[in-house]
């Protein structure tokens, strides 16, 4: 339900994305918390998501 992003613009897909030790990949259910605070923080890309449920994000697509 939004989409986390930091650093320059989002040029392609990629499948999957490894950051903090942990891959995310598209369908993956990611905790809000991960979203939010910082998961994505020294990296150039884009994860959107949709909400899926209390568990957190699905995150449908990810940019790089």
């Amino acid at each position: 339900m939004g989409v986390a992003s930091v650093g320059g613009a989002a040029t392609s897909h990629v499948s999957d994305i490894t950051c903090k030790g942990l891959t995310v990949r598209v369908g993956n259910i990611v905790p809000r918390y991960y979203l939010t605070r910082g998961f994505v923080v020294g990296s150039d890309y884009a994860i959107n998501s949709s909400h899926d449920s209390e568990a957190g994000d699905e995150i449908v697509e990810l940019l790089l």
